[in-house]
């Protein structure tokens, strides 16, 4: 991956769930620090899938 490559939705969902292997993460982690629309992107993902562990916990406790 380059600077140019395009991150995409997909790509910062891997790198999140810790998808990627070492050398692609590192690459999409530098991506992510210099590129401010990508950051901002990667914020709201990892926002959102904080939102709903948060929402799929407290789901589980009300069904025990």
């Amino acid at each position: 991956m380059n600077s140019r490559h395009f991150v995409n939705d997909y790509t910062l969902q891997a790198f999140i769930d810790n998808e990627l292997g070492p050398a692609e993460r590192h690459q999409v982690s530098e991506y992510i620090k210099s590129n401010e629309d990508v950051n901002n992107r990667y914020q709201q993902i990892l926002a959102q899938k904080r939102l709903l562990q948060q929402w799929w916990q407290r789901k589980m406790r009300q069904s025990c």
